[in-house]
């Protein structure tokens, strides 16, 4: 019996854009999405892959704009690391 709980898949790709390859390839068998980048899989385990430009905002000194930041991810289901990166600069 499988326990439910969370698998993550870190992009440890450094300098590679985030083109939702991986995400797409998840997308393909026999999955659905969910909040935040979240993927169950036919199996019933989570995935999420998190892109290192991700972690690195949300591991910033600066509060304000990881709390931006998670604020930006907390509305998506796929994650749009440019529209994570706007939420992140911008000074409201």
């Amino acid at each position: 019996m499988l326990c439910q709980q969370p698998h993550y898949i870190p992009d440890l790709e450094q300098g590679r854009p985030d083109d939702g390859h991986r995400m797409h390839r998840l997308g393909q068998i026999d999955s659905f999405e969910s909040a935040c980048g979240w993927l169950k899989d036919k199996y019933d385990l989570s995935w999420q892959i998190l892109p290192v430009a991700l972690l690195e905002m949300l591991e910033d000194h600066d509060t304000q704009k990881s709390r931006r930041t998670m604020e930006a991810m907390l509305q998506m289901k796929k994650l749009d690391i440019a529209a994570l990166q706007r939420a992140f600069a911008s000074e409201s």
